[in-house]
């Protein structure tokens, strides 16, 4: 049982995860009445037959050069402030123009300082594949994705 919420398929680990997991749970399940899994799942589509999909496996198979995935993450629990300037879609520019073969995102809104936003922007401004790093645990988290 993680505090009031019981999150179906996820065990507790103790400590901060617990905590997180629950504070994503909430999340959860406001952007579930937000916007229903059906809704989400059309807008979805339509967004990723916007463009070519890029490979993740075969961006990542490249022999001719080194393989990087770089992350993009403005805080953590443990450490706090990574990135006072923080600027996503300026440092997945960077990223790019350097070469990298694909970009970690944190969305992770209360712990890392994370955001969809910055997914979405990023989106929009770099071709390479691109990750979600957050606390997934609901098919309503892949369609948001």
């Amino acid at each position: 049982m993680l505090g009031t919420t019981k999150l179906s398929g996820v065990r507790a680990a103790g400590g901060i995860l617990d905590r997180i997991v629950e504070a994503k749970g909430r999340l959860l399940e406001e952007a579930k009445r937000r916007a229903p899994i059906d809704r989400l799942a059309t807008s979805a589509t339509s967004l990723t037959s916007s463009r070519e999909p890029n490979s993740l496996t075969r961006t990542l198979s490249r022999s001719n050069t080194i393989n990087i995935i770089g992350d993009i993450k403005h805080r953590s629990p443990s450490k706090g402030i990574i990135c006072p300037d923080f600027d996503p879609v300026r440092i997945a520019e960077s990223y790019s123009d350097a070469g990298a073969a694909a970009l970690s995102v944190l969305t992770e809104e209360d712990f890392f300082g994370g955001s969809l936003d910055h997914l979405r922007a990023i989106h929009q401004v770099v071709t390479l594949p691109l990750l979600r790093k957050d606390f997934i645990f609901d098919e309503y988290q892949v369609y948001e994705s």
